[in-house]
């Protein structure tokens, strides 16, 4: 029963992170809710008024929200899909693997591919709101996806900061086009 855009606390004692318990009181609505849905197929009773509804980039194609949460923007494009749809097309790229299973490629078409499909997955997300649109990301974090998609970023990035008035260590910046 509280408010989304109330960033979760962690604290710090005696060595140990400590998290609030509203963390883990959300895990367990949350983790319950995985484990019993089909998250390939919304149902209808999702829709429902005040429901929240989890849903992929690729699933939430064709829906418009008032207010939508976004985050996981700043995925590392994937070479893979690019060079499948080159190879049905006829057309075979050289590519490698790298050391950490990465596809590694040089080839410019492929590149551009690559950025495209990742431009527009994240298009896809952010266009589902009608009139609000909230994006979270950690700049810090070590998983990669969950910083800011570049093209974000640069939007926001002459954008005034203000601190969030909970949470003196959470940035939020506005942008109104």
């Amino acid at each position: 029963m509280h408010p989304l855009d109330a960033p979760l606390k962690v604290e710090r004692q005696n060595g140990k992170y400590v998290w609030d318990a509203r963390y883990w009181s959300f895990l367990n609505v949350f983790g319950s809710y995985l484990d019993n849905a089909n998250l390939d197929d919304p149902e209808v009773e999702a829709f429902e008024e005040d429901a929240v509804l989890l849903l992929t980039f690729h699933q939430a194609k064709g829906l418009e929200f008032d207010h939508v949460y976004v985050a996981g923007t700043g995925r590392t494009p994937d070479a893979g899909p690019a060079l499948r749809t080159e190879l049905f097309s006829g057309r075979a790229a050289k590519y490698a693997v790298g050391a950490d299973g990465s596809v590694l490629c040089q080839d410019t078409r492929v590149s551009r591919l690559v950025e495209s499909d990742r431009e527009r997955e994240v298009y896809v997300a952010l266009t589902r709101a009608k009139k609000r649109l909230t994006v979270l990301f950690d700049p810090d974090h070590s998983r990669e996806f969950l910083t800011l998609n570049p093209a974000i970023e640069r939007l926001f990035a002459k954008a005034p900061a203000k601190q969030y008035p909970t949470v003196r260590t959470v940035e939020v910046r506005e942008f109104t086009p």
